[in-house]
């Protein structure tokens, strides 16, 4: 876990004071390092990679699903030893790099499982097969689910283009109460293959082509849109149902926390309620009668609203870990 702080608000004349959260800090990674007969050049070579103006991704070997994006912080002391090399003019040497990273989470390289993640990513993570991934949204949808595998809140890239009509384009998400208001976005707003990006982690909204982009905050109105995390998630539990029924039963899995997240049955659905730990009631009917292992997670409810006309939607999801 990284180091937090609480922060309050205090009031003159008043004992104590009113929390108001804690705050993740950023995290320092200390890594002891070494090197064997190097050339110069090579050893001029961990400088400039160790340079105050750099910055990159660290990934640990036990952890290779996970990002970090560190910067160098402190200069490196190289100690040189002696050693005997037929070799002729090498270096070889001790140095500890400090790297600070100011996303205190890590990133996940995966989204979804394609197969190719391993038993401790799927232990540390939410993340779940591909086939189960919810729809994607078009630039037609209304109402969609998104999915954040990680153990914290994601940050959300958004692209939009088209008309967002006179009221504009509000996008809610219901799991986090968050709203997000597009204005005065128009077809003839944008060159052609052009989109507006709204990018929660930066809180910038600005026009894209390509790799080129500029600030647009005059089409921006209100808020952005992060996901709630996919815990508290159960990987597997087994869930009796019956076609045309919406209550489903389980041996004594069922927990009150339950209440408003989603399980599997050929398609998301989500619990409304918990009746007791072998009994729940769920959104819609099953559409079969069985026995089935599912996952039990938070969902992400979106709604776009307003009278729009929009030619492109996708959202990009970053999710992160502890």
């Amino acid at each position: 876990m990284p180091e937090y702080e609480a922060e309050e608000l205090t009031a003159e004349g008043r004992d104590g004071g009113y929390p108001i959260g804690a705050r993740v800090k950023s995290r320092v990674f200390e890594l002891d390092c070494y090197f064997e007969e190097i050339t110069q050049a090579q050893l001029e070579g961990i400088y400039r990679w160790l340079d105050r103006r750099n910055h990159g991704d660290l990934i640990f070997d036990e952890r290779p699903f996970v990002r970090y994006e560190v910067f160098p912080s402190k200069r490196i002391q190289i100690a040189l030893y002696d050693h005997d090399s037929a070799s002729g003019n090498l270096f070889s040497g001790t140095f500890t790099a400090y790297l600070t990273c100011y996303e205190p989470f890590g990133l996940l390289l995966h989204t979804w499982d394609d197969g190719s993640c391993g038993k401790t990513e799927r232990m540390v993570t939410g993340i779940l097969p591909a086939a189960l991934k919810p729809a994607s949204p078009t630039a037609s949808s209304t109402n969609f689910l998104i999915y954040n595998p990680g153990t914290e809140t994601a940050h959300t890239l958004l692209r939009i283009a088209g008309d967002v009509g006179e009221n504009g384009l509000l996008i809610r998400n219901f799991t986090t109460g968050q709203r997000c208001t597009i204005k005065d976005l128009k077809d003839s707003s944008l060159l052609p293959s052009a989109c507006l990006e709204l990018d929660s982690r930066k809180g910038q909204t600005r026009i894209a082509l390509g790799e080129e982009t500029e600030l647009a905050y005059p089409f921006h109105e209100e808020g952005y849109i992060t996901l709630a995390p996919c815990t508290p998630f159960v990987r597997a539990l087994e869930v009796g149902h019956v076609q045309d029924s919406n209550q489903v039963t389980s041996q004594g899995g069922f927990l009150p926390h339950m209440k408003g997240q989603y399980l599997y049955l050929g398609r998301w659905l989500r619990i409304q309620q918990v009746t007791d730990a072998s009994h729940a009631i769920l959104s819609r009917n099953a559409a079969s009668t069985g026995t089935t292992l599912t996952p039990v997670a938070t969902m992400n409810e979106i709604e776009l609203s307003g009278t729009v006309q929009l030619t492109r939607f996708d959202i990009e999801v970053f999710p992160r870990v502890r």
